[in-house]
């Protein structure tokens, strides 16, 4: 099993903050499903269609994101490739481009509530 995991703590937010973070998150972590999926090598389709995505909230508000392949070849078409080797990295990819992104949310949700602060 290929396995990638994102651990994300946010527990400093309001409950509804939080649940709107955890909405972004969900589509943002869809959006590196797909990315992953489209990325990966193409021989049977198989691999791409077993590809799945694991979401996680913890009792202190960490969200836990997992990606995986139970394929056997998983692991391996992960790290090589000789045939198209751009399709290597494909599960990396993905994961990279959630933690670039998850920065992102928290400035934009962290601006508007500063914004929303300086209102009052």
């Amino acid at each position: 099993m290929n396995n990638y995991n994102i651990n994300i703590e946010y527990n400093f937010f309001s409950e509804s903050d939080i649940n709107r973070l955890t909405e972004w998150f969900i589509d943002l972590i869809y959006q590196g499903q797909n990315i992953a999926k489209s990325n990966a090598p193409i021989l049977s389709w198989n691999l791409r269609r077993s590809i799945v995505t694991n979401i996680k909230t913890t009792l202190n508000n960490n969200l836990i994101w997992q990606i995986w392949s139970k394929l056997k070849y998983a692991k391996r078409r992960e790290f090589e490739n000789k045939k198209h080797p751009n399709r290597k990295y494909y599960m990396k990819k993905a994961k990279n481009y959630i933690e670039n992104n998850i920065w992102n949310i928290f400035e934009q949700h962290l601006n508007n509530l500063i914004r929303n602060n300086n209102e009052l």
